[in-house]
């Protein structure tokens, strides 16, 4: 659908809008008295959220490539059908195929203190060729006070599917070594990068690449960034892992989408179903992945 065509059947003045994003595909402006967002219809990914007159809170990579068939760096990504590696086909791609593809907008509303967007990934081939169940699946964004980001999954087969996933969420932070992560306390995780399990002792600060899957995770985590003034509270449903990723310094020079210098100002706290936390969604059922991010200024 052309964005003449988008505007005509879902803005809504002051609230929606729509323009050409970096990819020539369609963006979505969302703005609510107190925050607006940038959600792309490419993967159907948030690409910004900030309250007004205030910084971002969401972190977007200045060498995000914006091409067809890759993946968009930064922001909230879709992770879906599946997170990371497909443990059974290691050589599909990484984090699922709903952030490579078009999807489309299926609504729009508002209320005095919210504004929301609904998109829908259309059937396809591509899609079909990983995911060979019927199935519909739905992303909702609101924006209110705060962002919220609703990944629901039907079932619309007769028999169970598996999903794992996730809502990829990158933060913007002032430095990476000035700030820790509260609220996974005495959390057992997979170090991802050693292969091995451990639980977490205190917040968590980071000095080196740093990839973790928290299982069994409670419902809500804390970035606490001093050089900002600002602790940013990341609350969630449908999720029992919550994954903590910095690429540090020599992968972030190995990953052609991602600058030398810019681990240094971002930090992903991801609402996920990893590992042995994956969903099983049986027939007539629907899975909700929620994500909801909020701030609080510090003095």
């Amino acid at each position: 659908m052309t964005i003449d065509k988008l505007k005509l059947q879902f803005e809504i003045p002051g609230k929606v809008s729509f323009a050409a994003g970096p990819n020539g595909r369609p963006t979505i402006e969302l703005q609510s008295r107190h925050a607006e967002a940038t959600v792309s219809l490419y993967g159907a990914h948030v690409l910004q959220f900030k309250y007004q007159n205030s910084e971002p809170i969401l972190w977007l990579s200045q060498q995000s490539q914006f091409t067809p068939g890759k993946a968009i760096r930064g922001g909230i990504p879709v992770c879906w059908p599946w997170f990371g590696r497909n443990s059974a086909h290691p050589d599909w791609p990484l984090h699922g195929v709903a952030r490579l593809q078009d999807w489309a907008v299926f609504s729009t509303t508002s209320t005095a203190d919210s504004v929301s967007v609904c998109l829908v990934l259309p059937p396809s081939e591509l899609t079909k060729s990983y995911f060979p169940f019927h199935h519909q699946v739905m992303l909702t964004v609101t924006v209110s006070d705060m962002l919220e980001v609703c990944l629901a999954t039907e079932n619309k087969d007769n028999v169970p599917f598996d999903l794992p996933g996730a809502l990829h969420n990158y933060f913007a932070i002032s430095a990476i070594e000035n700030i820790h992560i509260a609220g996974l306390d005495s959390i057992t995780y997979h170090d991802s990068l050693l292969n091995s399990r451990h639980i977490q002792n205190g917040p968590i600060h980071f000095s080196a690449e740093t990839d973790r899957i928290y299982t069994d995770t409670p419902d809500t985590c804390h970035i606490v960034d001093p050089g900002k003034k600002r602790t940013i509270i990341i609350e969630k449903s449908g999720s029992k892992s919550t994954v903590i990723w910095n690429p540090w310094i020599e992968k972030a020079k190995r990953m052609p989408d991602f600058g030398d210098n810019e681990y240094l100002e971002m930090v992903c706290v991801e609402t996920a179903n990893a590992a042995q936390n994956t969903i099983q969604v049986q027939p007539g059922e629907t899975h909700e992945l929620v994500t909801r991010i909020s701030l609080r200024k510090e003095k």
